[in-house]
C-alpha cells in the first residue's frame, strides 16, 4: 500500500483497513491508487488554503502595525502642540503643520506656516497668560498611507495674572471643544495640514486659542 502523506490521507487509509465485519457494517478493503491519489489532492488543496490563509493573517498583522504607528504620530502631533503652547513655545507649533497648513478659530485663519508662527509667536509673548489645554478621547480614521483625519476633545483652561506665577486660580474651563484635523504624511513625518478649532462651550468673556 502507498504510504500516507498528510494526516487526512492517514485518517482515510486507518479507517479503510479497519476490521468494520466485526461491527457487521462491511468487508475490509485496502483502499486503491485512485482513493489514494483523489486522497492526495485534496491534502494538496487544504494544506495551500491553510498556507494562504496564514499568509492573509499576516497581512493584517501587518496592517494593523502600521495604523498604529499613524495613530501614534498623529496623536503626538496633537499632545505635542498643546505641550508647545503650554510651556511658552507656542512659536515652534508652526513646525508641526505642513509649509501650506491651516489653522482655523471661530476669530481668525491663519493660511500657511509663516501666519502660523506669527500668530503663535504674539502667543508666546503674552507671558501673564497660563493655560493648559487637556484633550482626550482622540478618534483618528486613516484614509490612506500619507493621510488622515482625527478628532480630539478640547477643555482649556486659562488664566491672565501676574507675569512669572507659579499657581492660577481655577475658574473652571475657558472653553471645551474639539481640534478637528487633517493630518498628511510628508519627507520629515506627519505633520498637520489642517485644524479646525470647534467650539461647544464657551465661558462668555473668553475667547477662542
Amino acid at each position: 500500500m502507498e504510504a500516507a502523506s498528510c494526516p487526512e490521507q492517514a485518517l482515510f487509509a486507518a479507517l479503510s483497513w479497519f476490521p468494520w465485519e466485526f461491527l457487521g457494517i462491511g468487508l475490509r478493503a485496502e483502499p486503491t491508487s485512485d482513493m489514494l491519489k483523489e486522497s492526495r489532492n485534496q491534502c494538496l488543496h487544504f494544506g495551500a488554503n491553510s498556507l494562504r490563509a496564514s499568509s492573509n493573517k499576516g497581512l493584517i498583522r501587518m496592517d494593523s502595525l502600521e495604523r498604529l504607528v499613524i495613530e501614534r504620530d498623529c496623536e503626538r502631533l496633537v499632545t505635542e502642540y498643546c505641550h508647545l503652547v503650554d510651556h511658552n513655545e507656542a512659536e515652534r507649533i508652526a513646525e508641526l503643520f505642513t509649509e501650506d497648513g491651516v489653522w482655523k478659530s471661530v476669530e481668525a485663519t491663519l493660511d500657511g506656516r509663516e501666519q502660523i508662527r506669527k500668530a503663535m509667536a504674539e502667543r508666546q509673548a503674552n507671558t501673564r497668560r497660563m493655560s493648559r489645554h487637556v484633550c482626550n478621547n482622540f478618534s483618528l480614521k486613516i484614509l490612506d498611507a500619507d493621510h488622515a483625519e482625527g478628532i480630539v476633545y478640547l477643555t482649556l483652561y486659562r488664566h491672565d495674572g501676574k507675569e512669572g506665577r507659579r499657581l492660577s486660580p481655577l475658574e473652571g474651563p475657558a472653553m471645551v471643544g474639539e481640534y478637528r484635523d487633517r493630518f498628511v504624511r510628508t519627507p520629515k513625518g506627519w505633520r498637520i495640514a489642517y485644524r479646525e478649532i470647534a467650539v461647544d462651550f464657551l465661558r462668555r468673556e473668553s475667547s477662542a486659542p
